[in-house]
């Protein structure tokens, strides 16, 4: 469909490949694999370190690379990846989840993946901080979830320091199984709630889990997901302002990581910069949306995006 972005991709393979392992240089080291790891939401990319060239190839370099961009960017590209960026944004103002689950994927088409994980990193904390902020009563909602919050980042550094002695792929099979039943079941008539005297332990017990899955896999999503649609009468304006705060505490460090390993840097920072641009334009039309749908379809298509969540987590347990 798209001949004149996705054709060239082969022949860009090797420049890519040189260019993304200079710039991986101080990721940490996956002993397992043997390559540096650069994971978000759902979304790994295997970054080579120290990669040598081909026997006999020369080293290109580009004036574009000094500035921290692929040297064979062009417009057509781009204005991909702003088309990408705005769908990404609509879905984000619409429903509050789902724009890496869209997002990464339509710009992997024309971008090293690696490179298309990295540019969602400033827009993901700008789409959360924003959405959260907009809330009706921000300091409400900090005290309501302070406690899935907190756990969340612990959880975090849990599973980020268990990743080198845990079957990665068993434990993303078997959550991704048990997403997947969840929303089967939430999308029925058993629903599952939980009463407003457990509110605060569940979320603790759901941000844990939360993050000890994200250490591990990057998927922070589908359990915060699940809490809060597990929760009486939640609104879709609660749900957005909610899951956006809770989001802050996983997209703000992962942010600030690849700063200060030294992958998000120069032009690709800008870059990154940039792209809030069309994801808050998006933001805006899919907030228009969301005042269009009722509160029965918001919770349909929440639900849809879980159900994708969990079988993009199986997925992966399997390939």
């Amino acid at each position: 469909m798209l001949p004149s972005l996705t054709g060239p991709r082969q022949d860009r393979a090797a420049p890519e490949v040189d260019w993304v392992s200079r710039r991986a240089i101080a990721l940490p080291v996956d002993g397992r694999r043997g390559v540096r790891n650069l994971t978000h939401f759902g979304t790994e990319c295997e970054l080579p370190y120290n990669a040598p060239p081909a026997p006999g190839a020369a080293r290109v370099h580009h004036p574009r690379e000094e500035r921290g961009l692929p040297p064979d960017i062009d417009i057509l590209v781009a204005a991909w990846c702003a088309f990408a960026l705005l769908c990404g944004g609509l879905i984000k103002g619409a429903l509050g989840v789902g724009t890496p689950l869209l997002t990464v994927p339509l710009m992997a088409l024309v971008l090293p993946p690696q490179i298309a994980v990295a540019l969602m990193a400033v827009p993901v904390v700008v789409a959360n901080v924003w959405q959260a902020s907009s809330a009706r009563d921000p300091l409400r909602v900090v005290g309501r979830f302070w406690p899935a919050f907190a756990c969340l980042l612990v959880g975090t550094v849990i599973g980020v320091k268990i990743l080198a002695i845990i079957d990665d792929r068993l434990l993303l099979l078997l959550v991704g199984i048990a997403v997947i039943a969840f929303t089967l079941v939430q999308g029925s008539s058993y629903k599952l709630e939980i009463a407003p005297s457990f509110e605060k332990p569940a979320g603790a017990a759901f941000g844990l889990a939360s993050g000890l899955i994200g250490g591990i896999s990057s998927m922070f999503g589908p359990m915060l997901i699940i809490y809060l649609v597990s929760l009486r009468n939640f609104t879709k304006s609660e749900f957005v302002a909610s899951i956006s705060f809770l989001y802050v505490g996983a997209v703000v460090p992962w942010l600030l990581t690849l700063i200060f390993f030294g992958i998000l840097v120069d032009g690709l920072l800008l870059a990154s910069i940039v792209a809030s641009v069309p994801i808050g334009i998006g933001m805006l039309l899919g907030q228009r949306v969301r005042q269009r749908i009722s509160e029965h379809y918001f919770h349909r298509l929440v639900l849809a995006v879980l159900l994708v969540s969990g079988g993009t987590m199986i997925w992966r347990a399997l390939n």
